[in-house]
């Protein structure tokens, strides 16, 4: 499967590939206030964006990640990432970051439970794990909305700011029809 032709719109959410002109959007709204409960900082200029962008695509061109730009499916406005992260491991990773304006409306949830879908209807995973900050409460909602348990626990020194305190959810994937 070519993982960088993927597209999936459900309602007013259009999932499709990183690209390198979603570099402005995501330089602009991945902000400290977004970073606050992930590892990676805050890039330093627009380079970093573009290296994570380069780096995405070739780790879909190679079958290791989806990483997907989130917008809105009537107007394109940019709404943050989703990724299923290494899909060539028993336990692929979610991840999702939205920007500022797209907080507390519940596109995090469907994002992620579009991408679920997919993942379940077209790879053979019998799990998925979703990695979250315990305090990260709105985040914690999204694989807990998908039938998802706490799994394990971890601490993460990020590079700037506070140790991360995970939750790693599980989520049993789904068979077609469920």
């Amino acid at each position: 499967m070519d993982l960088s032709k993927i597209e999936i719109t459900q309602g007013n959410i259009r999932l499709r590939p990183i690209n390198i002109d979603d570099k402005d959007d995501i330089f602009r709204e991945f902000t400290d206030e977004i970073v606050k409960y992930m590892y990676p900082p805050v890039p330093k200029d627009i380079d970093e964006t573009i290296d994570f962008i380069e780096s995405s695509i070739a780790a879909m061109e190679a079958g290791f990640n989806v990483q997907m730009t989130i917008e809105d499916s009537g107007t394109g406005e940019f709404l943050g990432c989703a990724g299923l992260h290494r899909i060539d491991l028993e336990i692929p990773e979610f991840g999702i970051w939205l920007k500022k304006g797209a907080h507390g409306k519940g596109i995090g949830r469907k994002s992620i439970k579009m991408l679920f879908d997919f993942a379940c209807e077209n790879f053979g995973h019998k799990f998925y794990k979703y990695p979250v900050d315990r305090r990260n409460i709105p985040s914690r909602k999204i694989p807990e909305s998908l039938g998802g348990y706490e799994a394990c626990y971890e601490t993460h020194e990020r590079p700037v700011g506070e140790p991360l305190d995970i939750v790693v959810y599980h989520i049993e994937a789904r068979k077609s029809g469920d």
